[in-house]
């Protein structure tokens, strides 16, 4: 009865606790005590005192120690401030019971001790106490304790945890040592007693405090210590020395590396680019350096060839060039060859709710003769103006909202046709084999194994990071690592002229068209001014549209050659005071968008080892 008086007292305590304390509660130790003594039976008598920190309402904790199937424990007690628990709690985790009581069970795996209290908020230290037989190891030449005092199985660091060994007897020639040893800890020998502090110890970190005392240490024949014949205080004496080292080593190294950081910065630095740098030189020479024909002129005064306004930029710059400027060109191109018109119109435009009315000049695009053969660039473009122009003239100055206002299945339509404007780009320049591409096979090769090696190297440097100490060779590791990654990106972003080379007709080709380009762009200040032919003087806009200088060819076509005023290509520029081809240009790529893609944003040592495992709190 008195057991179902306590759990209704626990149940009516844990209702009547804060809901947000039940459901948003944590804990952490703030401070360990452990405490070892040896008895020269070989038995071990340990104590823990644990200070728990708690946010919340708490009810129970427990200890899990791993043992080896050949160590017994007994003579379990748990106590606070003196006054002992009372046996017999449950060891469920998770449980209730009465607050005051305990229970130990062991498992296959080690002892667990379950306690049971109520606490919601604040500190509260409780006392641990066990014995252990069969944990000490007699050697021939030493006899080693070595309790880990705090285990990996803590979920939380622990700022301060002192760990004591204690023996009976004067004992000179015991040595002891802190595992890790790159842990910031104070040890201190005395006689037959080892005391130990240590700072900051991290999350899922064990701690090991082994001590070899000499063999007076234990009784002749102690029954409760295991007996190997061998000697062991050489090899633990060299291998502590060892870890001490390489931790003052690692300590060093990384205090120089965080008070130079500029020498690995710029060897970083210099890691970053100099190999993609050297691939790309390498991958320019063999594969990306053009054979000049050296007959090129400086200025070609009229197209060097056929080749459609939308493909020139694409051979010139060695890679698929298709976006608005192109397609505006290839529009305006079917214009001069009179598959549509443009003519020049005034509309009224009413605001202030109608109160205030304005002209505006505008241009309206219409059919013309449709008998006339298409090339395949112009296939997807005739068909995107076909379907604006359908109900009657279109309004160049409107294409892009009138597309935006239709309905989505139509706006799907209109970028289908886009994106087949652009596959078409890509095909020609394939089948015409604008360029090689062997040296883009050098190119995504190299990007996959700098990327590959260096995700790599990060890996291995940010996962011994994120382990505890920190040391030089850990930061290194990450910087070649990001390095080898940065390279990755500097060979992805190098012009594809570096990996690509045109073919000897090609280049002849792409030669005149360079000198067009160049005179295109500097003939508004040349003396040398073309025929006075309007057909030629179309092509001119047409590819400077193309190029993405139309207006430096408006400007040297407005003061050279009057006779455009009955051009329907220059109709726009001409009479529609606000209507820019440039803008125009620049802004018909994203008339034709995806709907769906504007619409939303969005530590080591040696054997021996006994104790440590974790715990927890509920």
């Amino acid at each position: 009865m008195r057991r179902v008086a306590w759990l209704v007292a626990v149940l009516a305590a844990t209702l009547a606790a804060p809901a947000s304390a039940l459901a948003d509660k944590s804990y952490t130790i703030s401070q360990a005590a452990v405490n070892v003594t040896v008895a020269r039976s070989g038995e071990v008598l340990m104590r823990e005192d644990l200070t728990f920190s708690f946010d919340g309402f708490f009810t129970g904790a427990y200890r899990d120690i791993p043992l080896a199937q050949d160590v017994s424990a007994n003579d379990v007690e748990v106590s606070e401030g003196g006054k002992p628990y009372a046996p017999g709690g449950d060891t469920t985790l998770g449980s209730s019971d009465a607050p005051g009581t305990f229970g130990a069970v062991r498992l296959p795996q080690g002892l667990r001790i379950v306690w049971h209290y109520q606490q919601d908020g604040g500190q509260r230290t409780f006392t641990l106490r066990y014995r252990l037989r069969g944990v000490v190891i007699a050697h021939d030449d030493a006899v080693e304790v070595a309790p880990q005092v705090w285990g990996n199985q803590w979920k939380f660091g622990l700022r301060l945890l002192t760990a004591n060994v204690r023996a009976a007897g004067a004992l000179p020639g015991t040595r002891a040592w802190i595992e890790p040893a790159w842990l910031d800890h104070r040890l201190t020998v005395r006689r037959g007693e080892v005391l130990t502090a240590v700072d900051d110890v991290p999350a899922q970190r064990s701690v090991t405090l082994r001590v070899l005392y000499p063999p007076s240490a234990l009784a002749p024949g102690a029954p409760y210590a295991q007996h190997v014949h061998d000697d062991i205080l050489p090899a633990t004496i060299a291998r502590e020395q060892a870890a001490a080292d390489r931790a003052e080593r690692d300590k060093r190294q990384l205090e120089d590396t965080l008070h130079h950081p500029w020498a690995w910065i710029v060897a970083a630095a210099l890691l970053a680019i100099i190999p993609a740098g050297a691939l790309g030189g390498v991958g320019y020479w063999r594969f990306g350096r053009e054979h000049p024909t050296g007959t090129a002129a400086k200025y070609v005064h009229e197209p060097p060839d056929d080749l459609a306004p939308a493909l020139v930029p694409s051979l010139l710059a060695q890679r698929v060039i298709a976006g608005g400027d192109q397609m505006a060109a290839t529009l305006f191109e079917l214009v001069r060859r009179g598959r549509y018109k443009m003519t020049p119109v005034t509309r009224e435009e009413s605001t202030l709710l109608g109160l205030h009315h304005k002209e505006i000049d505008d241009v309206d695009l219409t059919r013309g003769d449709e008998s006339i053969e298409l090339n395949p660039v112009e296939k997807p473009v005739a068909a995107i103006f076909d379907k604006l122009t359908e109900q009657g003239p279109a309004a160049l100055s409107d294409v892009e909202e009138t597309v935006k206002h239709m309905p989505t299945s139509d706006r799907e339509w209109f970028h289908a046709r886009s994106e087949a404007f652009s596959s078409t780009v890509r095909n020609q320049a394939r089948q015409r084999k604008f360029w090689s591409g062997h040296g883009m096979v050098m190119k995504w090769l190299s990007f996959v194994v700098f990327l590959l090696v260096g995700a790599g190297f990060l890996a291995i440097g940010i996962a011994g990071l994120a382990d505890p100490p920190l040391v030089r060779q850990d930061l290194i590791l990450t910087a070649i690592g990001a390095a080898l990654a940065l390279n990755a990106v500097v060979v992805l972003v190098l012009r594809p002229s570096v990996w690509r080379r045109r073919g000897p007709a090609l280049q002849a080709s792409a030669e005149g068209w360079e000198g067009f380009r160049r005179y295109l762009n500097d003939f508004p200040r040349l003396a040398d001014k073309p025929a006075d032919t309007l057909p030629l003087w179309e092509s001119y806009l047409v590819y400077g549209i193309s190029f993405g200088i139309a207006e430096r060819v408006l400007e040297a076509a407005r003061v050279d050659f009057p006779a455009i005023s009955t051009s329907s290509v220059y109709a726009p520029a001409l009479y529609a005071s606000t209507f820019n081809t440039s803008s125009f240009a620049s802004g018909l790529g994203g008339a034709f968008g995806s709907p769906s893609s504007g619409s939303s944003g969005g530590g080591g040592g040696g054997g021996g080892s006994f104790g440590g495992g974790g715990g927890g709190a509920w």
